[in-house]
Protein backbone atom coordinates (compact mmCIF):
# COMPACT_ATOMS: atom_id res chain seq x y z
CA UNK A 1 0.00 0.00 0.00
CA UNK A 2 1.33 3.44 -0.98
CA UNK A 3 1.42 6.05 1.80
CA UNK A 4 1.85 9.82 1.50
CA UNK A 5 4.95 11.35 3.08
CA UNK A 6 4.53 14.98 2.04
CA UNK A 7 3.05 17.42 -0.46
CA UNK A 8 5.08 20.40 -1.65
CA UNK A 9 4.33 23.60 -3.55
CA UNK A 10 7.18 25.47 -5.25
CA UNK A 11 6.63 28.94 -6.72
CA UNK A 12 9.35 30.59 -8.82
CA UNK A 13 9.61 34.35 -9.31
CA UNK A 14 10.76 36.48 -12.22
CA UNK A 15 12.60 38.97 -10.02
CA UNK A 16 14.53 38.53 -6.78
CA UNK A 17 12.94 39.24 -3.41
CA UNK A 18 15.04 41.98 -1.84
CA UNK A 19 13.78 41.44 1.74
CA UNK A 20 12.77 37.79 2.29
CA UNK A 21 12.12 38.53 5.98
CA UNK A 22 9.51 41.17 5.16
CA UNK A 23 8.08 38.96 2.41
CA UNK A 24 7.59 36.17 4.98
CA UNK A 25 5.98 38.46 7.54
CA UNK A 26 3.53 39.80 4.97
CA UNK A 27 2.38 36.34 3.87
CA UNK A 28 2.32 34.87 7.38
CA UNK A 29 0.25 37.75 8.76
CA UNK A 30 -2.24 37.39 5.90
CA UNK A 31 -2.38 33.62 6.51
CA UNK A 32 -3.35 34.09 10.14
CA UNK A 33 0.09 33.31 11.60
CA UNK A 34 0.06 29.81 10.11
CA UNK A 35 3.80 29.46 10.78
CA UNK A 36 3.70 30.19 14.50
CA UNK A 37 7.22 29.21 15.53
CA UNK A 38 10.06 31.72 15.50
CA UNK A 39 11.35 31.80 11.90
CA UNK A 40 15.02 31.39 11.07
CA UNK A 41 16.35 34.43 9.24
CA UNK A 42 19.55 33.42 7.47
CA UNK A 43 21.78 36.35 6.43
CA UNK A 44 23.77 35.17 3.42
CA UNK A 45 26.22 37.07 1.20
CA UNK A 46 25.12 38.12 -2.28
CA UNK A 47 27.30 35.50 -4.00
CA UNK A 48 25.32 32.63 -2.46
CA UNK A 49 22.97 31.13 -5.11
CA UNK A 50 19.50 32.74 -5.01
CA UNK A 51 17.69 29.41 -4.59
CA UNK A 52 19.27 28.86 -1.15
CA UNK A 53 16.65 29.71 1.55
CA UNK A 54 17.00 33.00 3.40
CA UNK A 55 13.99 32.36 5.67
CA UNK A 56 12.90 28.99 7.10
CA UNK A 57 9.66 28.75 9.07
CA UNK A 58 7.37 26.09 10.49
CA UNK A 59 4.47 25.72 12.89
CA UNK A 60 4.50 24.34 16.43
CA UNK A 61 3.54 20.81 15.38
CA UNK A 62 5.98 20.72 12.46
CA UNK A 63 3.18 19.92 10.02
CA UNK A 64 3.86 22.93 7.79
CA UNK A 65 7.24 24.12 6.50
CA UNK A 66 7.85 27.34 4.59
CA UNK A 67 11.15 28.32 2.95
CA UNK A 68 11.77 31.60 1.15
CA UNK A 69 14.70 32.13 -1.18
CA UNK A 70 15.49 35.14 -3.32
CA UNK A 71 13.77 33.66 -6.37
CA UNK A 72 11.32 31.07 -5.02
CA UNK A 73 9.19 29.90 -2.12
CA UNK A 74 8.49 26.35 -0.98
CA UNK A 75 5.53 25.27 1.14
CA UNK A 76 5.47 21.69 2.46
CA UNK A 77 2.77 19.74 4.26
CA UNK A 78 4.36 16.84 6.17
CA UNK A 79 1.57 14.28 6.01
CA UNK A 80 3.35 11.31 7.61
CA UNK A 81 4.07 13.30 10.79
CA UNK A 82 0.54 14.71 11.03
CA UNK A 83 -2.93 13.50 12.02
CA UNK A 84 -4.21 13.98 8.46
CA UNK A 85 -5.62 11.18 6.38
CA UNK A 86 -4.91 11.51 2.67
CA UNK A 87 -8.20 13.16 1.54
CA UNK A 88 -7.96 15.70 4.38
CA UNK A 89 -4.29 16.32 3.59
CA UNK A 90 -5.00 17.01 -0.09
CA UNK A 91 -7.81 19.43 0.78
CA UNK A 92 -5.72 21.22 3.41
CA UNK A 93 -2.71 21.42 1.10
CA UNK A 94 -4.83 22.96 -1.67
CA UNK A 95 -6.41 25.47 0.73
CA UNK A 96 -3.12 26.58 2.30
CA UNK A 97 -1.32 26.70 -1.06
CA UNK A 98 -3.95 29.00 -2.55
CA UNK A 99 -3.92 31.17 0.58
CA UNK A 100 -0.16 31.65 0.23
CA UNK A 101 -0.35 32.42 -3.49
CA UNK A 102 -3.21 34.87 -2.96
CA UNK A 103 -1.07 36.90 -0.58
CA UNK A 104 2.11 37.09 -2.65
CA UNK A 105 2.66 40.84 -3.24
CA UNK A 106 1.35 41.94 -6.63
CA UNK A 107 4.71 43.36 -7.69
CA UNK A 108 6.27 39.87 -7.49
CA UNK A 109 5.73 38.05 -10.80
CA UNK A 110 5.27 34.27 -10.86
CA UNK A 111 6.88 32.43 -13.80
CA UNK A 112 6.82 28.79 -12.71
CA UNK A 113 4.88 26.48 -10.41
CA UNK A 114 5.77 23.04 -9.13
CA UNK A 115 3.54 20.60 -7.23
CA UNK A 116 5.28 17.57 -5.74
CA UNK A 117 4.09 14.48 -3.92
CA UNK A 118 6.45 12.20 -1.98
CA UNK A 119 5.30 8.69 -1.08
CA UNK A 120 6.54 5.41 0.36
CA UNK A 121 5.60 1.77 0.22
CA UNK A 122 6.99 -0.77 2.69
CA UNK A 123 8.82 -3.68 1.04
CA UNK A 124 11.28 -6.17 2.54
CA UNK A 125 13.40 -6.43 -0.65
CA UNK A 126 12.56 -3.20 -2.48
CA UNK A 127 15.27 -3.21 -5.18
CA UNK A 128 14.44 -6.76 -6.25
CA UNK A 129 10.69 -6.05 -6.21
CA UNK A 130 11.18 -2.94 -8.38
CA UNK A 131 13.43 -4.77 -10.83
CA UNK A 132 10.86 -7.52 -11.28
CA UNK A 133 8.17 -4.96 -12.07
CA UNK A 134 10.05 -2.42 -14.21
CA UNK A 135 12.88 -4.36 -15.89
CA UNK A 136 12.45 -6.80 -18.77
CA UNK A 137 15.66 -8.57 -17.71
CA UNK A 138 16.21 -10.81 -14.71
CA UNK A 139 18.72 -8.72 -12.76
CA UNK A 140 19.11 -11.22 -9.94
CA UNK A 141 19.90 -10.24 -6.36
CA UNK A 142 20.43 -6.49 -6.82
CA UNK A 143 20.78 -3.93 -4.03
CA UNK A 144 19.70 -0.76 -5.85
CA UNK A 145 17.13 0.11 -8.50
CA UNK A 146 15.90 3.47 -9.87
CA UNK A 147 13.27 4.18 -12.50
CA UNK A 148 12.24 7.60 -13.84
CA UNK A 149 10.26 9.06 -16.71
CA UNK A 150 8.76 12.40 -17.77
CA UNK A 151 5.49 12.74 -19.66
CA UNK A 152 4.84 16.16 -21.23
CA UNK A 153 1.30 17.57 -21.26
CA UNK A 154 -0.19 20.79 -22.66
CA UNK A 155 -2.60 22.50 -20.27
CA UNK A 156 -3.65 26.05 -19.38
CA UNK A 157 -1.58 27.25 -22.35
CA UNK A 158 1.63 25.87 -20.84
CA UNK A 159 3.84 22.82 -21.30
CA UNK A 160 3.93 20.72 -18.13
CA UNK A 161 6.47 18.14 -17.03
CA UNK A 162 4.92 15.17 -15.26
CA UNK A 163 7.93 13.44 -13.72
CA UNK A 164 7.53 10.06 -12.01
CA UNK A 165 10.44 8.47 -10.15
CA UNK A 166 10.66 5.37 -7.98
CA UNK A 167 13.59 3.81 -6.14
CA UNK A 168 14.49 1.63 -3.19
CA UNK A 169 15.20 3.50 0.03
CA UNK A 170 15.41 3.35 3.80
CA UNK A 171 12.40 5.26 5.05
CA UNK A 172 12.13 6.94 8.45
CA UNK A 173 8.55 7.48 9.58
CA UNK A 174 7.95 8.73 13.10
CA UNK A 175 11.40 7.53 14.17
CA UNK A 176 11.07 4.02 12.74
CA UNK A 177 13.46 3.11 9.90
CA UNK A 178 12.19 0.55 7.39
CA UNK A 179 13.16 -0.77 3.96
CA UNK A 180 10.80 0.30 1.25
CA UNK A 181 10.14 2.11 -1.98
CA UNK A 182 10.34 5.89 -2.34
CA UNK A 183 8.06 7.40 -4.99
CA UNK A 184 7.96 10.99 -6.21
CA UNK A 185 5.55 12.73 -8.56
CA UNK A 186 6.74 16.16 -9.68
CA UNK A 187 4.44 18.32 -11.82
CA UNK A 188 5.87 21.61 -13.08
CA UNK A 189 5.52 23.94 -16.04
CA UNK A 190 8.32 24.85 -18.42
CA UNK A 191 8.78 28.61 -17.91
CA UNK A 192 8.19 30.77 -20.97
CA UNK A 193 9.60 33.94 -19.44
CA UNK A 194 6.11 35.42 -19.16
CA UNK A 195 4.43 35.86 -15.80
CA UNK A 196 1.51 33.67 -14.72
CA UNK A 197 -1.46 35.53 -13.27
CA UNK A 198 -2.54 34.59 -9.76
CA UNK A 199 -5.98 33.46 -10.95
CA UNK A 200 -4.30 31.06 -13.36
CA UNK A 201 -2.00 29.76 -10.62
CA UNK A 202 -5.09 29.07 -8.49
CA UNK A 203 -6.68 27.09 -11.33
CA UNK A 204 -3.51 25.09 -11.86
CA UNK A 205 -3.27 24.28 -8.14
CA UNK A 206 -6.92 23.21 -7.98
CA UNK A 207 -6.56 20.78 -10.88
CA UNK A 208 -3.02 19.52 -10.42
CA UNK A 209 -3.21 18.78 -6.70
CA UNK A 210 -5.89 16.18 -7.47
CA UNK A 211 -3.26 14.34 -9.53
CA UNK A 212 -1.21 13.76 -6.37
CA UNK A 213 -3.76 11.29 -5.01
CA UNK A 214 -2.38 7.80 -4.37
CA UNK A 215 -5.42 6.33 -6.16
CA UNK A 216 -3.76 6.98 -9.51
CA UNK A 217 -0.20 6.32 -8.39
CA UNK A 218 1.84 3.38 -9.59
CA UNK A 219 3.79 1.52 -6.92
CA UNK A 220 5.01 -2.06 -6.76
CA UNK A 221 1.82 -3.86 -5.77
Amino acid sequence: MVHVMSFQLAIFFKQHITRPDQFFSSINDAAGNLFDRMPQIIPLPDEVPPEIPRVAATNMSGTYNFNISLNRLDFTLNVSDSQFKEPEALSDFALKSKLIVKNIPNEIEIIRIGIIGNYFELERLPAIALAKKYSKKDLGNISEFNFRYNKISQEFGYSFNNVFSISNAEINTKGIVSDGVFIQKDINNNPSGLSIKKDMVMEIITKKIKELSTSGLEGIS
